[in-house]
């Protein structure tokens, strides 16, 4: 009953761990966490767009499990890509939180991303959220922005930024709510697919681990991710495009919005279907219609 999770050092990375592995301690497992780094924590000096399509920040975790040096690995699951090394698979853990995007302010003050104008410098690191951006208002001016969530912040209140955005979640785990100075309408800004899911990646034949999550992997918030996680899985599965998506559910039916954004903003193609059937067999729908929409679209992005 001992299992090794590993996690990566920052402050959120260690926090989603300790929820996992209260979960696990509660169900009569003795849990120890192991810290990596990864080469997304290494390189601070790239822009995301600059590293790895894909595993930029789970890679070192991958190879400790491959290797049986720890049992599982947590990850934000918007950071895990779709595609696992051969012998991994991945459940996602039950409590999924806000998926929204979040503006945020300097210490102090309050703003809206309607009342921003042309010239606030606005740090992100996401090439989403900046063509999203630059949908909104042409002449934000964007800036790079890596590092853990509390180094964001101080960069933020130092001055360096007018602005910054970054996951709702994120902030929410950290005890960072009040920092929030608006939540991002989904449905004008949509969120990376999965975003505000914990996804729990291990070896695909230890039976401890399915089992012990296994029940929850049809509950309505995780029919949403996997129906997310399937959209994106068409288009490369890590991909760095600007996508979004966000599936909702009411009374069993699954309603999935995405959408591909040039990376200036100019262009915006949309699609959104309904099933109440399979969560996969839907994301893959969608992305489908979606790459009907997009001249010359080559996959994977």
């Amino acid at each position: 009953m001992r299992l090794v999770l590993g996690t990566r050092g920052s402050l959120l990375a260690r926090t989603q761990s300790e929820t996992v592995a209260q979960f696990l301690r509660e169900r009569g497992f003795q849990v120890e966490v192991r810290i990596y780094k990864t080469a997304g924590d290494i390189h601070l000096d790239r822009p995301l767009s600059a590293m790895p399509n894909k595993g930029a920040f789970t890679k070192e975790l991958e190879d400790a499990l491959s290797a049986r040096e720890i049992d599982l690995a947590v990850h934000s699951l918007k950071d895990l890509p779709s595609e696992f090394p051969q012998g991994l698979t991945v459940c996602y853990f039950p409590d999924r939180q806000d998926p929204r995007d979040a503006l945020v302010a300097p210490k102090g003050s309050s703003l809206s991303l309607k009342k921003l104008s042309s010239g606030v410098r606005i740090g992100t690191s996401s090439v989403r959220r900046s063509a999203q951006l630059l949908a909104v208002n042409p002449n934000f001016v964007l800036c790079s922005l890596r590092g853990n969530v509390d180094t964001r912040l101080r960069k933020l209140d130092d001055g360096e930024f007018d602005a910054i955005i970054l996951a709702g979640a994120g902030l929410d785990r950290l005890g960072f709510s009040d920092r929030i100075s608006e939540r991002l309408d989904p449905f004008q800004f949509l969120p990376t697919p999965a975003q505000g899911c914990l996804g729990i990646e291990f070896r695909s034949d230890d039976l401890r681990i399915s089992q012990v999550f296994s029940e929850y992997q049809n509950s309505s918030a995780i029919r949403c991710v996997r129906a997310e996680r399937a959209f994106l899985s068409v288009f490369g599965g890590g991909c760095s495009a600007p996508l979004g998506a966000l599936a909702t559910e009411k009374n069993g039916v699954i309603e999935l919005q995405a959408a591909l954004w040039s990376a200036d903003g100019k262009n915006c193609w949309r699609e959104t279907q309904s099933s109440e059937n399979d969560p996969e067999q839907l994301g893959e729908y969608v992305a489908k219609k979606l790459s009907e929409k997009v001249p010359a679209i080559k996959f994977p992005l």
